[in-house]
């Protein structure tokens, strides 16, 4: 939701009618201002702009159009958020370990949808393109977005650290 001028009245508002919808439990996304979104770092906006689809009105207010360095800067933002959160739970707050593991699983498919634009100019639209587009380690991701208690935690962990090290050194 993009509101001119957005006020905490209308994020409530707005919570008021989210709620009252069917599946509210899948509802998600960006809350702001066009002046704010017009600021935005570059590397999110590549995440917001390709993965929404607007219902009424547009992003004409912005820069939408993406270069392969945009996306592998996402990428690489992405993973460094998803090494760091692993290393600092596993040390700081092991209790939390396995809800970070899924956050890092959904983080990692905006990562390999990065990747794949920059590789390729596409924006996988679904988990299904991206499973097409996918090697063995990034559909082994896949797989634990699905469904991230089939596997073991430090497996998990040694994965996500393995690959989203191989990101940042790119």
């Amino acid at each position: 939701m993009v509101i001119r001028d957005l006020t905490c009245e209308d994020v409530v508002v707005y919570r008021k009618i989210i709620i009252e919808m069917p599946y509210v439990e899948l509802t998600c996304g960006f809350i702001g201002s066009p002046e704010v979104l017009r600021g935005w770092p570059r590397h999110d906006v590549f995440n917001l702009i390709n993965d929404t689809r607007p219902i009424y009105g547009s992003f004409e207010f912005m820069d939408t159009s993406f270069t392969s360095e945009d996306a592998i800067l996402s990428a690489k933002v992405g993973a460094s958020e998803i090494y760091h959160g692993l290393c600092h739970t596993v040390v700081f707050e092991p209790q939390a370990l396995e809800n970070v593991l899924q956050a890092c699983a959904k983080n990692a498919f905006f990562v390999m949808r990065a990747l794949a634009f920059a590789k390729t100019g596409e924006y996988p639209s679904s988990r299904l393109r991206m499973y097409e587009l996918a090697d063995q380690n990034e559909k082994t991701l896949l797989n634990i977005y699905q469904d991230p208690t089939s596997f073991e935690s430090k497996m998990l962990v040694n994965l996500l650290l393995g690959w989203s090290a191989k990101i940042i050194e790119m």
